[in-house]
């Protein structure tokens, strides 16, 4: 039920009560889903542009000396913003931008030695989620010329990288990724959003800005809310020679309505001391005049609090193309005459005795004045059925006119500015032709009265063909309905790359105008916007508003030369096979161009190497405690968890936590059984609607590890092989039996050479070791991450010199 109605919202603007721009100029309301598009639009242009973020690596301090996490290639997807405890003058807002790519090792110092504990791949489908917390305090604020208007991920604090993990592990995470980013230059770190403009020729030139976030309180209630802290993005905005505005306090009203049945996504208020200024914009009452004297040249008056009042022009004519007219049935001493009258171009200046001019009256009224005259010199010939050599004349008529107009606001649609009134003079007359000198004969005073004569015929007849001429293109140019959404919608480039559409405008008090966000920019919308798709799979993309007259392209953006797939006329596109993949997944771009008129619309789209991901691949867990695994999967995929050749007595159980099967707990044995060091738990997942199927290995220490696995180092080995060796109190062991654990990809021989097989799937290996001498049976193990070559710097922490 919609418990933030337009009605509402504009009664809240009437009441005399109500505080509604706190000092400022203007605010604007961005709805945080539609921001988070327009963010999304921003990820897009990036890797478009071949600028996308960096891949993070480095080593995170966990513990000094105790515990360390080392990141390899980590790549951060498409950033959300939140608001989860947002206030309207909070300064704050979370962003939120997944993990899609990458591996994370856990390392761990046993002794003298670091041991790898778990390994993590991640991919589109799972992965860890880095938060941040903006400080939209610190953003500049002030606009100089074409300002644009971001979010810096430099100016943040609160860094975490979860939801797993203790809270130490979470922030020093956090903190290794804030570290790199504030190393980014302005073109990585900054995401745009839009353009505020303070250039000195804009009606409204903007001067500063503050941005913050508001948090819907009554999101429960709204369709669209989501447990990331639904909300709107505020702006607010001081004019040129403006003070800036108050806090708004933690009771100001949401701004943006939630009437059933409408999109209302974006909000923008102006004060009422703007009303003013709608008579200066294009599309409205100067514009017509600036296009009928075809001059913008314009001086314009500001009232004490900088707000438009009143513009005067300086140059410019209202102009009449020259034109050649005939005129029949004219006697000269009986024999029949025709005038032939060739006119020059007819101009009145704007900037005349009294020149145009445009003022804004109280009431938001409209008032336009304006007088002035022309001569027109008109040169004319003469021929009868005898002679055709007549002498010609000149005759000249000036014609005056003056005129006002009142435009106010129609009762209807406040928005919309019509005339009301319009009154114009206009006259004509003949300019006194010049005597005959003295001692002319009779023939050239006959002649001259005839020529006299034809002139007030000319006058008479054509007059009133000129002046309604001219009483049309001055009732065609200033019968203006002028409407203050064009304003608005084009005076501070407040446009947010053009993607606020306004739909409806109201002037309770202050101004409100009322729209969405459309982050395709008016063109039409790519259904589905970020799909994610399985290697080989399909998708048929759409357009809203529908057009038959689209023409569809793919290209691959992650890694720029990768293969793109292939996409068809009606829309229906079949991505790469897994072979063709480079990596896990691929970032590509489906793109929708009216072939009319050249508009773009792109979707973002992203194909995964398979539909079904689980982590830790791999990871330790002591007798009696629990792991937490994570499985993220394509679509409703319906998950069945199950340990694999469950040993019996020793194998632990699985969880499944009430309404999810994404994560899972395992429940480590708290048993113990003589000669057993380790327990190496497989663990299947299995989507059951399309049968894909993932696996991780859980391994469980029963007791503490008695033998250590080093590696050895050996100059003639290849790439893909390693060399291990077993010790027990500092003595390296022979007879020992290598073994790989289940799952485990490539070969180990007698001798502890272990060979990697460059096909195999899994980024690790679990190689064990066991010795028995003296009646007992001694144990250890070492996870090596694979390939060797990229981890060399975690092998070299268990390397043997």
């Amino acid at each position: 039920m919609p418990t933030n109605t337009l009605q509402s919202l504009l009664d809240w603007m009437a009441g005399p009560e109500s505080n509604v721009m706190w000092g400022w100029d203007a605010i604007a309301a961005l709805a945080r889903g539609k921001v988070n598009l327009l963010l999304a639009g921003d990820a897009l242009a990036r890797l478009d542009s071949d600028n996308p973020w960096p891949a993070f690596s480095g080593e995170v301090i966990v513990s000094e000396s105790r515990a360390k996490n080392l990141m390899h290639g980590i790549a951060l997807g498409v950033p959300r913003l939140s608001f989860e405890n947002a206030t309207a003058d909070d300064s704050r807002a979370r962003l939120s931008v997944p993990v899609i790519g990458g591996i994370r090792l856990n390392v761990k110092k046993a002794v003298d030695r670091w041991r790898v504990t778990r390994i993590d791949e991640f991919d589109p489908l799972q992965g860890p989620v880095l938060s941040l917390d903006l400080q939209l305090a610190q953003l500049p604020g002030q606009v100089q010329g074409q300002t644009w208007l971001g979010l810096d991920l430099r100016l943040s604090d609160n860094p975490r990288l979860g939801p797993e993990g203790t809270d130490v592990e979470q922030q020093r995470a956090g903190e290794f990724f804030k570290a790199l980013i504030d190393q980014w230059p302005e073109d990585l770190s900054v995401l745009q959003l839009g353009v505020l403009d303070g250039s000195p020729d804009q009606p409204l030139p903007l001067q500063a800005y503050r941005l913050r976030s508001q948090l819907r309180r009554d999101q429960s209630l709204a369709p669209s809310a989501s447990a990331d802290g639904d909300g709107a993005l505020l702006l607010f905005m001081c004019l040129a020679g403006h003070e800036e505005g108050g806090s708004v306090g933690a009771s100001f009203r949401y701004l943006i309505p939630d009437d059933e049945g409408a999109d209302f996504s974006a909000t923008l208020l102006f004060d009422q001391r703007l009303k003013g200024v709608e008579i200066g914009q294009p599309g409205t009452v100067s514009e017509r005049c600036a296009r009928l004297i075809d001059s913008r040249d314009f001086t314009v008056e500001y009232g004490q609090q900088g707000q438009w009042r009143s513009m005067q022009a300086n140059a410019g004519v209202l102009a009449f193309e020259a034109a050649t007219r005939t005129l029949p049935g004219f006697s000269f001493k009986g024999e029949g005459m025709t005038a032939s009258i060739a006119s020059p171009a007819l101009a009145f200046a704007a900037n005349s005795s009294t020149p145009l001019r445009i003022e804004q009256l109280e009431d938001q009224q409209v008032s336009i004045e304006w007088g002035s005259s022309s001569t027109l010199g008109s040169a004319v010939s003469f021929s009868s059925a005898s002679r055709n050599d007549w002498p010609g004349a000149m005759i000249e008529e000036e014609y005056f006119f003056h005129l006002s107009a009142l435009y106010a606001p129609d009762e209807n649609d406040p928005a919309r500015l019509q005339l009301r009134a319009w009154h114009i003079d206009i006259d004509a007359r003949q300019q006194p032709m010049a005597p005959l000198p003295a001692g002319a004969d009779m023939e050239a005073l006959a002649w001259q009265v005839f020529t006299r004569y034809v002139g007030r015929q000319i006058v008479r007849l054509l007059g009133p063909v000129i002046k309604a001429g001219l009483a049309e293109a001055l009732k065609t140019g200033f019968r203006c309905e002028a409407s203050l959404m064009g304003l608005f919608k084009n005076t501070m480039t407040l446009d947010f790359r053009q993607a606020i559409h306004t739909d409806v405008m109201a002037l309770p008090r202050d101004i409100g105008v009322f729209g969405r966000v459309d982050a395709q920019h008016g063109a039409p919308q790519v259904e589905p916007l970020q799909p994610v798709l399985v290697a080989g799979g399909t998708q048929v993309f759409s357009c809203q508003p529908a057009s038959q007259d689209l023409q569809w392209s793919v290209a691959s953006l992650q890694p720029p030369d990768g293969e793109a797939g292939t996409i068809d006329a009606q829309g229906l596109y079949r991505a790469p096979t897994a072979a063709a993949l480079q990596g896990r997944f691929q970032r590509l771009r489906v793109s929708a161009t009216e072939a009319a008129g050249g508009q773009r619309s792109d979707a973002l789209v992203t194909v995964v190497r398979q539909g079904l991901t689980v982590n830790p691949l791999i990871s330790e867990c002591n007798r009696g405690e629990q792991a937490l695994l994570q499985a993220g999967v394509l679509g409703d995929g319906d998950l069945e968890w199950t340990i694999l050749d469950p040993v019996e007595g020793l194998s632990g159980r699985l969880i499944l936590p009430e309404g999810s099967n994404r994560t899972c707990i395992y429940q480590a044995t708290d048993q113990q059984r003589p000669g057993c060091t380790y327990v190496p738990e497989r663990i299947e997942v299995r989507d059951s609607l399309t049968g894909a199927t993932a696996h991780l290995l859980v391994l469980v220490l029963l007791a503490t590890s008695s033998v250590s696995i080093d590696c050895v180092e050996d100059p003639v080995l290849t790439p893909d092989q390693l060399r291990l060796q077993a010790t027990l109190n500092g003595q390296v062991l022979s007879g020992v039996q290598w073994r790989l654990a289940p799952g485990g990809i490539g070969t180990i021989d007698a001798e502890g050479l272990y060979t990697r097989d460059p096909d195999g799937p899994l980024p690790f290996v679990l190689v064990l070791a066991r010795i028995e001498g003296a009646g007992m049976i001694f144990e250890g193990h070492l996870i090596v991450p694979l390939p060797l070559s990229r981890f060399s710097g975690a092998l070299a922490a268990v390397t043997r010199h």
